[in-house]
């Protein structure tokens, strides 16, 4: 099967920045775990791409990920889903106030940043599949 999510985020960080980011998934591997109710429970794995934008008062970033997320969603009605993942990613390039970076390596400025390498982060929201 093939995911496709658009997110919308706020920082968690504590630095005041706003974001636009669009993914891509594969699911590589599902299966059904059971039954909630009416609702099929699925677990899921696979690679994926994504790209996003961050933005601030002085600050812009546009950055290309690898991510495989690991998720669990509930089919409720037919084509409608709720989920809930985790997906660990890996920053590929990245372009913006701090310079040019490949696999998290800035090499006008600060070097290899393991923070702007690997992230990890987790979803819940629901998807309408077509």
């Amino acid at each position: 099967m093939f995911g496709g999510i658009l997110n919308i985020g706020i920082s968690s960080k504590g630095a005041s920045w706003f974001g636009f980011s669009a993914s891509a998934d594969w699911w590589g591997y599902t299966t059904r775990l059971g039954q909630l109710g009416d609702s099929d429970v699925m677990l899921y794995l696979g690679p994926g791409v994504e790209a996003i934008f961050n933005f601030a008062a002085k600050y812009v970033n546009i950055e290309a990920d690898f991510r495989i997320p690991v998720g669990v969603s509930f089919i409720v009605k037919e084509d409608w889903e709720i989920f809930l993942q985790l997906t660990p990613a890996l920053n590929v390039i990245s372009v913006g106030t701090r310079g040019f970076a490949t696999f998290g390596w800035y090499p006008e400025s600060s070097g290899w940043a393991f923070g702007d390498f690997f992230r990890f982060y987790g979803d819940f929201g629901f998807r309408y599949w077509f």
